[in-house]
This record gives structure tokens, sequence and C-alpha cells, in this order.
């Protein structure tokens, strides 16, 4: 396969893919599929290497594109197990993501093939609107934050592999304040990388502990108010804040081990948003695609807890400046 981030562990294949590298669905099978069954396709139109404007041609629609996506899945999966990991899937073509939806629905159903899609919490509405005649059938797996021992393990690992330990209360610690929000952990792990793995000479630690976790956190900090004040500007431009205020009230004064109804989460929304319940709405699915609320089941939960208690701390200040 083209993917230069295909990997192999335990005779399972996985390909990493990103939206960027698959604008059309004949650029999607040519990454995906095994080349000596791309080279035997593309003889059918009389050429042997590239992606030639003909065969381009020959996939002009989505739904001429599944049956051959299909056959270069089955191909490269039949034999040993494959999972194709796409990061930022929200940003999918629809065309791609209808081919890709529909043969890996096919495919998984007959072969060892998993297909994974990362993206912003808006990303099954997305994928719903491509047309997809297997997609609401498939098996779906949803994720959303990490469990504690998940995120301690986010960390603990990738330190092993360079024989560096840390200890289980500064592993607690990168938990609790991260959330297990897959960013957070990321910049925790480089904060403990870049504060506590090294020494002051530059010599790679071999036992990091509590304390030397707590260095790393005004790091953390750091970046993660940024990030929060990225997301409390887009509520304010929104005119969301209102709601979203409100909203964390709801979810009481710990967001992090509280969830609400269907119903509570409409109920808050409506105190604050005017206009007839296409507006509470709109306002509801708007806090859904920033990641302000996430769907678990029948109930709601916070996207990051933290984030509710940062628009708790300083949403009332800046609504009583723009009422």
């Amino acid at each position: 396969a083209a993917s230069s981030r295909d990997e192999a562990v335990a005779g399972i294949e996985t390909t990493w893919l990103t939206p960027s590298q698959i604008p059309t669905v004949a650029r999607l099978i040519a990454r995906v599929a095994h080349e000596s069954w791309l080279k035997s396709w593309w003889r059918q139109f009389g050429v042997t290497a590239g992606v030639p404007g003909i065969v381009e041609a020959s996939l002009k629609t989505p739904d001429a594109g599944v049956p051959v996506l299909e056959d270069a899945l089955f191909d490269r999966a039949a034999n040993n197990p494959l999972i194709l990991l796409l990061d930022e899937a929200h940003n999918l073509d629809p065309e791609v993501g209808h081919a890709l939806l529909n043969a890996s629905q096919q495919v998984g159903a007959e072969a060892p093939f998993l297909l994974v899609l990362a993206g912003t919490p808006d990303l099954p509405d997305r994928l719903n609107a491509m047309r997809v005649s297997f997609w609401g059938r498939a098996r779906k797996l949803r994720l959303g934050r990490m469990s504690d021992g998940a995120a301690q393990e986010a960390i603990r690992k990738p330190l092993a592999d360079h024989g560096v330990s840390i200890a289980d209360e500064g592993l607690r610690e990168i938990a609790r304040t991260s959330h297990g929000y897959p960013f957070f952990l990321q910049v925790w792990g480089q904060a403990v990388w870049t504060t506590a793995v090294f020494g002051k000479g530059g010599e790679l630690r071999q036992a990091i502990g509590g304390d030397d976790v707590r260095r790393g956190e005004p790091t953390f900090l750091e970046q993660r108010n940024a990030y929060y004040a990225e997301r409390f500007e887009e509520l304010r431009q929104a005119r969301l804040l209102p709601a979203a205020l409100e909203v964390a009230r709801a979810f009481g004064d710990d967001p992090g081990t509280t969830t609400v109804t269907s119903a509570q989460l409409t109920a808050a929304i409506r105190r604050r948003v005017s206009g007839g319940e296409r507006r509470v709405d709109a306002a509801e699915r708007a806090l859904r695609q920033l990641g302000y609320v996430w769907r678990v089941g029948t109930v709601w939960e916070p996207g990051i807890p933290s984030l509710m208690d940062y628009v708790s701390d300083y949403a009332p200040a800046a609504l009583g400046t723009e009422d």
C-alpha cells in the first residue's frame, strides 16, 4: 500500500490517513490497495503506474468507487487483519466518505477489517449526511474521553518505551487534571518530558516522582487555559455564552461526576435562549458541534468538565459587560 505510515504489529497491519491525503476515491484506493492488486486493476485501462486521469474519470461518482474500493480493501485484509485509522475525519470529502463508509461496512462483514475514525464531536452528524446506505446498520463503537486507567497508560507506556518509570501519584494527577481528554494528555506528556525526564545537564532520567510531575503542571495549565480561552471566544462570538453558562450550572459544582438527561439539557438552554424551539435546537446543536457537551447513550456529559468550570468562572463577567 502507498501510505508512508503503514505499520504491522502482531500480524495486524495499520494504515494511518488524513483527509488531505485522500481528496478523491481514486486517491483513497491508491493509498489502501496492495501494489500488485492496483497494477492488475489499472491494466484494464492500459496503464501500469500512477493514478492517471482515465482512472479518476472511471470513479467519477461515489457509487462507482464503492465496489472497486471494496475489492482493494478485501484483498488487503484477506491475509492479514487491517486497521485503517483516519484522523480529522470531520474534514473528509463527502464523496470519499460515501465510498469509504459503504465499502468498509461490507468488507468488515467478510474480512478482519476495522475502520477507526477520529474527529470533532459532531463527526457522527457529518457521517450521517454522506448518503451512506450501510452506515445506519453498521456496528459502531463510539469513544469519548478516556478512562483514568487508559489516560495513565497513555503517559506511562511511551515513557517505559524509553526506560523511564513514573510514580503512580504523578499518573493519578495527570489523569485528574486532563479529564481523559486526548489533547490534554499530549500536552501533559510534552510537559513531563521537557521538565522532568531530562535533568539540568540534559541527561535522561530513569524515574519520575510526583514532585517532578507537579513541576510540569504550570506548563500544562498555561496551554490548557489558552485552549479554553479560544473555546470561550468561540462561544462568545456565536452568542452561546448564556446557554453555555446555564448548561454548566445544570451539571452542578462538579461536572466531572454528573450527567444530565436530554430534557434537562434542553430546559437549561431554553432558560437562556428565546425565539422558539428552533433556536433552542440550533443552540443545542452548536454546543454539541463545539464539543461543549457530548451524548453518551441516553444522557449527556461535558465534553471537558474543566471547560465548564472555566465558563462558570469567566462568563458572568463577560455577560455583564455585553448585556
